[in-house]
């Protein structure tokens, strides 16, 4: 599927999910996880785009609760990679990277490492 066409699609479930409020748990979860994978995808695809979807969604998980905080977590590591690409200072991310082994939550830094490894494939690959 092509960048433009994965921001469409991630832009009309936010869209959606801001109007059809629901305290559904698994929903919300499902659709900001979603969301965030689509994040992830336009970051290696579109810089462009991804850096718009930062944008709304943002806006969007500033308003969500806590109980939501490993999306939290994710989205905020993908709005880190999205200015390391821009400014190529990867100090937040290896704070993140610091703070996850703190926490014992290896899982998600290696998950988060190999995210960190493919950008700097596509951005900075040095032949």
């Amino acid at each position: 599927m092509n960048a433009r066409k994965i921001y469409e699609l991630a832009y009309s479930l936010n869209y959606y999910a801001k109007g059809h409020s629901t305290s559904n748990k698994e929903w919300t979860t499902a659709v900001l996880n979603t969301l965030i994978n689509a994040l992830f995808v336009l970051v290696k695809k579109d810089i462009d785009l991804a850096r718009r979807l930062d944008l709304i969604l943002s806006e969007n998980l500033n308003l969500t609760s806590d109980i939501y905080s490993f999306e939290k977590i994710r989205f905020n590591f993908m709005h880190n990679l999205i200015e390391y690409i821009f400014t190529q200072n990867n100090a937040k991310i290896l704070r993140q990277f610091e703070f996850l082994q703190f926490e014992n939550l290896i899982d998600l830094e290696s998950g988060f490492r190999t995210a960190y490894d493919q950008v700097n494939e596509i951005y900075f690959h040095k032949d």
